[in-house]
């Protein structure tokens, strides 16, 4: 990018990773953050993300958060109550059936058998949970493996990969995101949430910006089975699903859409070129 009236091109960086996992990820930052000190602009993708970088020294002339953004008008479901209960039957679930979604690849750190063994406690107490892994990845066997030693043979389904995941999110009571790391602003919880289903999900990265607990679902801190199994526990109540689920559905449509992530950027890039509003926050 060029600024009007200017020689030198403006460096502009969308920055979207928290947690780093490996060594390699952690050298690659000692270069990232030489680069991102030349930056005129870095937008993150919410403002706990912003928080933790500055923290550690991340230090651009200029930084902003954009929240990520989705269609609001793809991901509205388009099926009937009957529909749904026909979907559920097809893959094994009846009306009286608690179902628990998970929408991510089956990869170590989304923590997909924190999910399964939360629903075999579910279990044990006599509420009628099944889970609903919607994906596909490395941890497939594993995963499978699991679900035969937690005696869930019949409770859990695995769905693979999908072109269209909102027929299957829509078979859901509830849904949940459980990764250990990763995690900076869902697009898989803003996807849920739009298609009103209360989420339960890791406070890591900007799931407190997402999700306001207690109110369109519920946080818990990684690993944390028994907080987790408790959350789950208050939602067998389809009151208050429905409750938590339609607040869920309007905080997306209100904050989280494409159309106000692409203004979030056009205002900044406007104002790092001296056209409109600011382009984000400087940095003393």
């Amino acid at each position: 990018m060029q600024a009007w009236g200017s020689a030198r091109p403006k460096l502009v960086t969308v920055f979207h990773t928290t947690l780093l996992r490996s060594w390699k990820e952690k050298a690659q930052m000692v270069l990232y953050r030489w680069l991102m000190r030349r930056c005129d602009l870095l937008v993150y993708v919410c403002e706990n993300q912003r928080r933790h970088w500055r923290e550690r020294g991340v230090r651009p002339a200029v930084d902003a958060v954009v929240h990520n953004g989705i269609d609001v008008d793809f991901f509205a479901d388009p099926h009937t109550p009957g529909q749904s209960l026909r979907a559920r039957r097809m893959l094994g679930f009846g009306p009286q059936d608690y179902v628990i979604g998970l929408c991510a690849a089956l990869r170590p750190e989304k923590a997909h058998g924190d999910l399964l063994t939360a629903v075999a406690k579910l279990r044990a107490r006599g509420v009628p949970a099944k889970a609903l892994l919607i994906g596909d990845g490395s941890q497939r066997q594993g995963l499978e493996q699991a679900t035969r030693q937690l005696g869930l043979g019949d409770h859990v389904r695995i769905t693979g990969l999908q072109a269209d995941v909102r027929p299957l999110i829509a078979c859901c009571d509830v849904m949940t995101l459980v990764s250990h790391s990763i995690e900076t602003f869902s697009l898989a919880a803003l996807e849920s949430m739009a298609l009103a289903k209360p989420l339960v999900m890791t406070d890591i990265g900007g799931a407190s910006e997402q999700v306001l607990h207690g109110k369109h679902g519920f946080l818990f801190e990684p690993g944390d089975i028994g907080a987790l199994v408790r959350h789950l526990s208050s939602l067998t109540s389809p009151a208050l699903r429905a409750q938590m689920g339609a607040a869920a559905a309007r905080r997306v449509r209100q904050l989280f859409t494409v159309d106000a992530m692409t203004d979030g950027f056009t205002a900044r890039l406007l104002g790092l070129l001296g056209g409109g509003e600011s382009a984000g926050e400087y940095l003393t």
